[in-house]
């Protein structure tokens, strides 16, 4: 089983990742970052989602102690350059 994380969930790229993502046995998504949505289901956002995600707001530090095999940045260009080398 892979843990996956995404952070910027919440947008056009991230759901487009989670919707695929939760169509794979050996994918367990443990974040799914997003500010503005965080304690809310995906399908609140999404009414065409069907499974029972959550989103969250993990910090850098608690996603780092995750054990995270592969994270995904749907975040703006910039804002995944700053982000990438905080989460090695």
């Amino acid at each position: 089983m892979y843990k996956v994380g995404i952070i910027g969930a919440s947008g056009y790229t991230g759901y487009e990742l989670i919707k695929r993502l939760t169509k794979h046995n050996s994918v367990q998504l443990v974040v799914l970052n997003s500010e503005t949505y965080a304690g809310q289901k995906v399908k609140e956002l999404y009414n065409d989602f069907s499974g029972d995600n959550t989103f969250t707001n993990y910090s850098i530090e608690e996603i780092k102690n995750m054990n995270i095999d592969v994270m995904f940045l749907a975040v703006p260009n910039g804002t995944a350059m700053k982000l990438a080398p905080e989460l090695l």
